[in-house]
């Protein structure tokens, strides 16, 4: 086969075969380029582990044997068509093209050709009988394209060692950044929910006294934190507001040998990601390692309202300071509270006998547990609750969190699509039971990485649903199921509710029925990874 003919081959068949290399790559970084994450969703549908698209490559094979030449032009039709006729629904979040990502793409690529060589050298003598030149050489990259998914397990492999020392360094440079910052104070925030919220509501409040630096959106893993030090933090800054997320035990423990808090915040412990952690003990062992990883003079604030968190955090060195609601003798407590559509009212019990009237246009019980535990801190921090008081009422609300929208045509959306949990979902349809209107609508996927717990949980959610809304929409046929049970058990009429194949005819079906006065909840918005095949 003349070098002509085999670059022509080469650059249609990368034609027709990147767009699903691009899509596997995507899914890997959905991922956290972890392979054992990737393995785990490719496992939860088989057809993930093979482009059937690519399939096709070997019909213009099949002509090799007789017709070399119609072959390649078969071939060359082929590719192109693929690449012309390519559908995925639109990305949520798209891919990032990062340098790892181009390393990973290089390594990628090298990995292809090296296997189609090697290929184009020994499948020969595998064959009982003589093929015409070329023909190996493309059997391979038919094959390869088949199972991207599968190879790109072994490129992740290979560039491992050099990701590895790469995030070495920037970590340790990150680590002589903040040695240089000898009195700047670390808060570190983590729980199973509201953290990214609580930072929000914290940072806030905290610059009305302070030149005060929060990790932004969810920079919330070992690496986010190292570029939010290496790239925004300045002589200037006063405290240092830290996310840390965690998705197996060790993650908090990571970010405290890194950054070294003085102040910790503990949100809540919950059934939260748990396919990665195995089991609740886990997931409070793990938040619990910001409490170990403070100073012996620092102070560590939870929510004593929160049953793993009133069980669990005990006092080992740091002071212990307590918000809540319910309980009674929590250090800082909310009462008095009023929900309203409009915002949320109530009084906060402090140290000292001091009790002042808070509003904020936030809404829901868990937004009081955010801007609670962001005043305990702001006053223990010096700032009296006079100067906070006006900061709380200004507080925008968090995009997708809850998030209040009101259209031109009359309808009310509650955003509440950036994540869900079982607490924070029962508290979005509490608050949407306080809204007046004509009808309340439901749009979710539902929730996941819940483990074994996955289907009560949301069977929980579409029996509390069906004492609030008069039409539901769910979205994915698969995840509906577990909802749908518990709608049927609460007596929920079956023609309100409606299973989309996707968020897009999801979003049509709504536009369909939706009038002026009608109010819609958007609970949860899965991540690409979660898309049914």
């Amino acid at each position: 086969m003349p070098i002509h003919q085999i670059i022509l081959a080469v650059f249609n068949y990368t034609l027709g075969v990147h767009a699903d290399v691009l899509h596997d790559v995507h899914m890997l970084q959905q991922n956290s380029y972890r392979s054992l994450r990737y393995v785990r969703w490719l496992s939860q549908d088989f057809r993930r582990f093979l482009h059937l698209r690519q399939v096709l490559g070997f019909l213009p094979l099949a002509l090799f044997v007789f017709k070399p030449i119609a072959a390649l032009a078969a071939w060359c039709v082929l590719y192109p068509t693929l690449f012309a006729t390519y559908s995925r629904p639109p990305a949520k979040l798209k891919l990032a093209f990062t340098p790892r990502v181009i390393r990973l793409l290089c390594a990628h690529a090298a990995l292809f050709g090296f296997s189609a060589v090697l290929s184009h050298e020994f499948l020969p003598a595998c064959f009982a009988f003589s093929l015409p030149a070329g023909f190996y050489l493309l059997f391979a990259l038919v094959v390869l394209g088949c199972f991207s998914p599968v190879l790109l397990l072994l490129s992740n492999a290979l560039v491992l060692p050099l990701e590895w020392t790469i995030s070495r360094f920037y970590y340790y440079d990150a680590k002589l950044i903040l040695a240089k910052h000898v009195d700047l104070p670390v808060i570190g925030i983590t729980g199973s929910y509201g953290k990214t919220s609580t930072k929000l509501v914290l940072n806030q409040l905290l610059s009305t006294r302070f030149n005060s630096l929060a990790t932004p959106l969810s920079y919330n893993t070992t690496m986010g934190v190292v570029r939010v030090i290496r790239t925004m933090l300045r002589p200037v800054h006063e405290l240092f507001i830290v996310e840390m997320g965690a998705r197996q035990p060790g993650d908090i423990k990571e970010l405290c040998d890194l950054v070294a808090p003085k102040i910790g915040i503990i949100t809540a412990i919950g059934e939260q990601h748990l396919e990665t952690f195995g089991s609740i003990d886990a997931v409070t062992a793990t938040k619990l390692e910001l409490f170990t990883g403070l100073a012996s003079n620092g102070m560590a604030f939870f929510n004593l309202d929160d049953v793993m968190l009133h069980q669990s955090a005990k006092p080992i060195g740091p002071r212990y300071i307590s918000y809540g609601i319910d309980t009674l003798d929590a250090d800082y407590r909310a009462t008095d509270i009023v929900y309203s559509a409009k915002g949320t009212e109530f009084t906060v019990l402090m140290p000292q006998n001091i009790n002042y009237r808070f509003h904020a246009r936030l809404l829901g019980k868990h937004n009081v547990y955010n801007i609670l535990a962001a005043i305990a801190v702001s006053h223990e921090l010096g700032i009296p609750a006079s100067v906070l008081a006006p900061a709380v009422a200004a507080l925008p609300c968090a995009p997708h969190r809850l998030e209040i929208k009101r259209t031109t045509t009359g309808i009310t959306i509650l955003d509440d699509a950036f994540s869900s949990n079982p607490l924070g979902a029962k508290y979005a349809l509490d608050v949407l039971a306080t809204f007046d209107g004509n009808r309340k609508f439901l749009l979710t996927p539902g929730m996941v990485e819940l483990g074994e717990r996955e289907f009560a949980l949301n069977k929980a959610f579409g029996a509390q649903a069906a004492g609030v809304c008069d039409y539901i929409i769910l979205v994915g046929p698969k995840r509906a199921e577990p909802i749908l049970v518990g709608l049927t058990e609460a007596g929920f009429p079956a023609d309100q509710v409606y299973i989309a194949a996707d968020l897009k005819s999801a979003q049509s079906h709504l536009d369909g029925r939706i009038s002026p006065g009608d109010v819609v909840l958007y609970e949860n918005d899965l991540p690409d990874t979660y898309n049914e095949v």
